[in-house]
């Protein structure tokens, strides 16, 4: 059973010698926590070559469509809760770990909802659903991520010809112009229709046409479900070629900390926790004792705002039919051996169609068999530790029931035993250890923050001799004050607080960021996470690192300021970054709400048709640049931080 009530147990105060570097509840640390261990630079060349936007590869990159109800328009945010992070930030878009980048709606919502097959044509009389709903004009236009072309109709009851012709403008893109007509969109050869925002004033359909049902009508009932946030109507060519897609449950935008929680045993054997309970960190690197189930003890929901999450498609390896390994006991002992320890912990989240909002993350722990098929090359390769992993962060063992994930992306109670596993797979498929001596390391926004180099504060951001600490980029969950060399914080458990924190606090998710705060206080809402009692005071003349983020993952400042040296004057209150809802919530000179798909908040900022000149034309943080899908198209783009085109794996782009 699950636990009625989460738990946090009594930790004891560690060592001054060897303190960890801070799972929740936090525990007394020494002035100077323990050094991180050192990433690998990064490669001198980049491994995220080109490559081509076919549906199949978008399909991982929709949440490049959203709606905010900035009067048909969308737009994008990076990170979500985790995760970049980081989520999270946030890792290029793979191995469940992608940042979240996204933009939509209006034309965000037609360019990246179609991109990656969520689109498609309205249900014809075959299908049983009757009649297209009566539409102020339609557009035809090409999509300029899958170049396939494609229909909108306008069913709202406020588009007017003249808002519908102005967004059907919108579309075109890549010299491709968008063609507006009177009457509703053909439905000669359509799949299905996804209707975009349904009911609400200026609700609009996106028309998909095609020739491969097969191939098409899954990934079009997802996209439209749970990317676009849409309802999916199918077409008589998709009628039983797809399987029912259900809404995932809202996951919330804000990162939720680890939180241990013990409950009776499942099966009624005595745990090994206190009171013979089973124990664990309801996290997404915690795990249950070895030979339980994660998904008995502890909630899925908390771990979602921990990892950006999307469902996507295993990578289509099937071990032979007539392999001998199929009956071979000593294999298949280890496959399932190896299913238990991911069962074990909180990956299932992503990675159990039973228990991921809308499938799992390419692989898929309830898959009969050989589950490890699914797996890509890459992540076999995390598997046997081939590719570093360290920034996704991890418990120890002996806070984890035994499991750590030192050297594997998987957490183990055997890592020699896992690593020889995950080898053994490589090798049947051919790869080399070789083959990933160059990989970047996994983590995307995670692993470029991890190796950041501060530059100086340029707008005033530091503390200031009375105490006041100024940032820029809107409210704040976690800062941190450090020491001028100390590396850059990054995920909980053991990465959220590296040696040299002077001082830090972290604001309760259930709290507004915080756009104020002092030296050594913690502002209303928040927790001073470190040091217990006043911090180390700070020195004239000395530079200190200060480290501010939206959310885990999601740095807002990070620069290196000198205490005492007669800073710049502090900049004035600006709207730029702060929480909104919807555009009304911005005010000038912002007008635009960016956010996430399926997010009820995000951040405000402006559109950038004209690049980066046009966001420091409007007053935006010097640091920000002009993110967008398609820089020709106004309501593609958009000013926002740098990280936000990291952490998207190569679907955004920076407009100059």
């Amino acid at each position: 059973m699950r636990p009625t009530r989460p738990t946090r147990p009594t930790r004891p105060t560690p060592p001054q010698s060897a303190p960890p570097q801070s799972a929740p509840p936090q525990s007394a640390l020494p002035q100077s926590a323990p050094p991180q261990s050192a990433l690998p630079p990064a490669p001198p060349s980049p491994r995220r070559a080109a490559r081509p936007l076919t549906r199949a590869a978008l399909s991982a990159a929709l949440a490049l469509s959203a709606c905010d109800g900035d009067e048909g328009k969308g737009a994008p945010q990076g990170g979500g809760g985790a995760a970049a992070g980081a989520s999270g930030g946030a890792a290029g878009v793979s191995a469940g770990v992608s940042a979240g980048v996204s933009a939509g709606g209006g034309a965000g919502v037609s360019a990246g909802v179609s991109a990656g097959g969520a689109a498609g044509a309205a249900a014809g009389a075959a299908a049983g659903a009757g009649a297209p709903p009566v539409a102020v004009g339609r557009c035809e236009y090409i999509n300029l991520f899958s170049g396939a072309a494609e229909c909108r109709e306008y069913t709202g009851e406020e588009w007017g010809e003249e808002a519908a012709r102005a967004d059907c403008d919108a579309q075109g893109a890549s010299g491709e112009p968008a063609t507006f007509g009177a009457e509703g969109c053909a439905r000669a050869a359509h799949l299905a229709t996804c209707h975009i925002d349904e009911g609400a004033p200026r609700a609009y359909d996106i028309v998909f046409s095609g020739a491969d049902p097969d191939a098409e009508c899954q990934t079009l009932a997802q996209g439209c479900v749970v990317f676009a946030g849409g309802r999916f109507e199918p077409a008589a060519a998709c009628v039983g070629r797809y399987e029912e897609v259900t809404p995932p449950p809202p996951t919330g935008d804000v990162f939720q900390p680890f939180e241990r929680v013990c409950a009776a045993p499942a099966d009624g054997a005595p745990g090994l926790s206190e009171g013979g309970q089973v124990c664990a960190w309801q996290g997404i690197s915690g795990c249950v004792e070895p030979g339980r189930r994660f998904a008995d003890y502890a909630r899925c929901e908390p771990v979602l705002t921990q990892r950006p999450y999307y469902a996507a498609r295993a990578s289509g390896f099937e071990t032979p039919a007539d392999d001998p390994v199929r009956q071979d006991p000593a294999f298949l002992a280890e496959v399932e051996w190896a299913r238990g320890e991911a069962e074990a912990c909180g990956c299932v989240c992503c990675h159990d169609q039973r228990l991921a909002p809308a499938g799992a993350a390419v692989w898929d722990t309830a898959r009969a068999g050989i589950w490890t098929d699914d797996f890509t090359l890459s992540g076999l390769a995390m598997g046997a530790g081939w590719v570093n992993t360290e920034v996704l962060g991890a418990f120890p063992a002996e806070e984890n029931n035994g499991f750590e994930r030192a050297a594997t992306a998987l957490p183990t109670t055997d890592r020699a035993r896992m690593v020889r596993f995950f080898e053994g797979e490589l090798a049947r498929r051919g790869a080399r250890r070789e083959d990933f001596a160059d990989a970047t390391p996994i983590g995307g926004p995670l692993y470029e923050q991890a190796v950041f180099s501060p530059a100086p504060c340029a707008r005033g951001e530091g503390v200031s001799a009375a105490g006041d600490i100024t940032w820029a980029g809107g409210g704040a969950r976690y800062l941190h004050v450090l020491r001028a060399d100390a590396p850059s914080p990054g995920v909980p458990p053991n990465r959220d607080q590296p040696a040299g924190t002077l001082f830090r606090f972290d604001v309760d998710p259930a709290a507004a960021p915080v756009t104020r705060a002092r030296y050594g206080e913690a502002p209303e809402g928040a927790r001073r996470v470190w040091p217990e009692g006043a911090p180390e005071a700070l020195v004239a003349g000395e530079r200190y690192y200060l480290y501010v983020q939206r959310d885990v993952g999601i740095p807002l400042t990070r620069c290196l300021f000198t205490y005492g040296a007669g800073a710049p004057p502090a900049p004035p209150a600006s709207p730029w970054g702060d929480a909104c809802a919807a555009a009304a919530d911005c005010p000038a000179p912002t007008d635009h709400c960016v956010k996430s798909p399926g997010q009820a908040t995000g951040y405000c900022s402006v559109r950038c048709l004209g690049g980066g000149a046009a966001c420091a034309a409007a007053g935006a943080p010097a640091a920000w640049q002009c993110n967008a899908i398609s820089c020709e198209v106004e309501a593609l783009t958009w000013c926002g931080p740098a990280e936000e085109v990291a952490a998207s794996g190569g679907f955004l782009k920076v407009c100059p």
